[in-house]
């Protein structure tokens, strides 16, 4: 994903009416091509410069796959979702449920992930209730592979917000029929300063200025098991 080029374009105009004296000709001319590299020097960027510098809390190497394609998209799978079927392990058909609410969240694994990426966040909604039902907001991830049950066993770094069961931290889904939900990741340059519990306002408004690239799983969750 990083690269970049930049054709510098150098205009030359002629002055109408301007007298030149011959023997002057040199001085200019040295004078001119001394500008122009001297411009050229300054508009060049460094190539892969990262918005997030390593002195950032949390900015580690191992948030990179460094056998990663660059010029691939940023991708994130998940062991929990089969042929585009949530497994019913993670959702009401599952056997970790505390007083209606299924507890056990997805594993996810994240690929292809920005070299200047300091941490992630994971969201997930019910994509079939208008509005969507809110399942789970996570920030401060530090770990591209998110095991199973991430959000009882994540330490006190990640923080988690309060999901539509109000919750804090995971809700499996429990549809009344089948229904299709969405797991989004972003990737971040920055940790976000958010307090345990917080808002979907809240999240967003956090996000805002800091995604550097973003993925989408979807599942559908059947209502048999």
């Amino acid at each position: 994903m990083d690269g970049f080029l930049i054709d510098n374009v150098i205009k030359t105009q002629q002055w109408k009416g301007a007298r030149i004296v011959k023997k002057r000709i040199p001085y200019i001319a040295l004078a001119l091509l001394m500008f122009v590299v001297a411009g050229c020097t300054a508009q060049t960027p460094q190539a892969n410069e990262p918005t997030a510098s390593a002195s950032q809390p949390g900015a580690t190497s191992s948030l990179v796959d460094d056998d990663g394609d660059p010029a691939q998209a940023m991708t994130v799978t998940s062991a929990g979702i089969t042929g585009g079927v949530i497994d019913p392990t993670y959702g009401m058909h599952g056997v970790q449920v505390v007083q209606g609410v299924p507890t056990l969240s997805l594993p996810l694994e994240i690929a292809n992930v920005p070299k200047n990426t300091v941490c992630f966040a994971v969201y997930m909604e019910d994509l079939s209730t208008e509005p969507a039902w809110v399942h789970w907001m996570a920030v401060n991830v530090m770990q591209s592979v998110i095991p199973e049950d991430f959000s009882l066993t994540a330490d006190d770094s990640v923080i988690q917000g309060t999901n539509d069961f109000n919750t804090i931290g995971y809700g499996g889904p429990t549809p009344p029929k089948d229904h299709t939900y969405a797991v989004t990741v972003y990737a971040l340059d920055a940790r976000l300063d958010l307090d345990s519990g917080f808002t979907l306002e809240q999240f967003r408004a956090a996000l805002e200025g800091h995604i550097i690239a973003e993925c989408t799983l979807e599942g559908n969750y059947k209502t048999d098991k």
